[in-house]
């Protein structure tokens, strides 16, 4: 499994180590495969100890990936100033919220969607229809920036 590290410049001691260590590291792991996996980890100088955060939504990841190729500075930035987490939590909730709010107002003017209201299925189908069109929308939008 190839993988990839980015760390931050910003570097706090670690007394047990008797070093210096990166506060953020920010790792891919591609898998056999081909799916990519992102964890960040943070080490505190208060409590000496690492902790390990897993970014495995659709969001963060896509925006991961769109970060590392083409907004290699900006993603650096935000690893070394510790935001980045913190920025993909809100962009994942925004996203979110947004194509559920586009896949409730066309379920609400869909005629096909409306007229299967007996059929769980067909609507069920539908909705991850119009599901997959608004999150390719609005990714364009907010995560593709």
């Amino acid at each position: 499994m190839p993988t990839t590290a980015i760390r931050s410049s910003t570097k706090v001691y670690c007394t047990y180590k008797k070093k210096f260590e990166h506060k953020w590291v920010l790792v891919e792991i591609t898998g056999n495969n081909g799916i990519r996996k992102y964890k960040l980890t943070h080490f505190s100088d208060r409590t000496q100890k690492y902790r390990t955060i897993d970014l495995n939504t659709k969001v963060m990841k896509a925006r991961l990936r769109f970060m590392r190729d083409n907004r290699a500075d900006e993603l650096m930035k935000q690893i070394d100033d510790g935001t980045l987490y913190l920025k993909l939590l809100r962009l994942d909730r925004d996203v979110e919220y947004a194509v559920d709010k586009q896949v409730m107002k066309w379920q609400e003017t869909d005629t096909e969607y409306i007229a299967a209201e007996n059929d769980f299925l067909k609507q069920f189908a539908i909705s991850q229809n119009l599901r997959a069109i608004a999150e390719q929308q609005i990714y364009n939008a907010m995560v593709y920036v």
